[in-house]
């Protein structure tokens, strides 16, 4: 998976304002994923981005392990950053909230 440089700094800037800044960064090393996303992305310019749900405080265990706590008390978070990207790339590309138009005949 290889992200657009464009769209991750769009994730990144996008994530600053929703988190918090100081609460989103880049990751620079390179990982071994497996994701479908990955195709899209080398049609139209893309970036996977990660939302941490591990809890630190009580839990030592990587993502797909059996022991591992997922903190669910964030999950809106992720559905927040989610929607205001959408919402501002809609916006910086010239597409208005208004509804469109039905074709004639419909």
């Amino acid at each position: 998976m290889i992200n657009s440089v464009e769209m991750a700094d769009f994730v990144v800037a996008t994530a600053g304002r929703v988190l918090g800044q100081g609460r989103s960064a880049f990751v620079t090393r390179p990982s071994m994923v497996g994701e479908d996303f990955a195709y899209f992305a080398q049609e139209v310019p893309g970036a996977m981005y990660l939302l941490g749900v591990g809890d630190s405080d009580t839990c030592r265990y990587p993502l797909h392990h059996s022991k591992f706590s997922f903190n669910e008390s964030i999950l809106w978070l992720g559905v927040r950053l989610l929607a205001q990207l959408a919402v501002d790339y809609l916006q910086s590309h010239g597409v208005g909230a208004a509804a469109p138009k039905t074709p004639k005949g419909q």
